[in-house]
């Protein structure tokens, strides 16, 4: 499967890169041909320090930042392209990780699940708080 993956390496999707679902490598590398952008894996597959029904723990989740500044590819610009990606089941910002990014992950649901979370971990749901908050980085207000 490697072979296949344009844009990253194997140990770029750390801790064990072969528990990560093929289908979600090859869409991270959809994404970062379509972006023009390098991205920073922060982690995929993991046996710990997520939510107890995590995706990461079935290899079907993946955080990330892309490695370009927010003026260049503003968040509000990142998180449309990644609302194009229709296999995306859900898509989180994390505007106060010390790289802020991404997390994504692909599941099985009829409507997509978008939120972000603030400075002291609560999280905010819906597209109506996304919105608010990737509007507040474009204005410097985070």
């Amino acid at each position: 499967m490697w072979e296949r993956v344009k844009h990253f390496k194997k140990e770029e999707f750390r801790k064990d890169p072969d528990k990560v679902i093929p289908s979600l490598v090859f869409l991270m590398d959809e994404i970062r041909e379509a972006s023009g952008f390098p991205i920073i894996i922060h982690v995929a597959w993991d046996d710990s320090g997520h939510s107890p029904k995590s995706l990461h723990y079935k290899g079907m989740a993946v955080d990330f930042h892309w490695k370009v500044s927010p003026d260049r590819f503003s968040y509000l610009e990142q998180f449309c392209l990644l609302s194009q990606f229709r296999k995306i089941g859900a898509i989180g910002f994390y505007p106060f990780w010390n790289n802020p990014g991404w997390h994504i992950d692909i599941r099985e649901s009829l409507v997509r699940t978008v939120w972000y979370r603030d400075r002291n971990g609560a999280y905010y749901y819906g597209i109506n708080n996304l919105t608010r908050v990737l509007v507040k980085t474009l204005r410097g207000e985070l």
